[in-house]
């Protein structure tokens, strides 16, 4: 149990030396990695269309 307390009270120590980001920082990465996700989304939707149909018409 001491084991638990004290690595608890180094996490404490440890997180009052990490550089947290800003607010207006923080949305900004958040909206760009939304970006980044749905762009990459349509671009392997786009891609699964067009090799489910190039394999369709291949194998037919």
């Amino acid at each position: 149990m001491p084991k638990i307390k004290e690595f608890l009270h180094e996490v404490r120590i440890e997180f009052k030396r990490v550089s947290w980001p800003t607010r207006k920082v923080l949305q900004k990465f958040t909206i760009l990695v939304l970006l980044v996700v749905i762009l990459l989304s349509i671009f392997t939707g786009i891609l699964d269309t067009i090799f489910s149909k190039f394999i369709s018409i291949f194998f037919k």
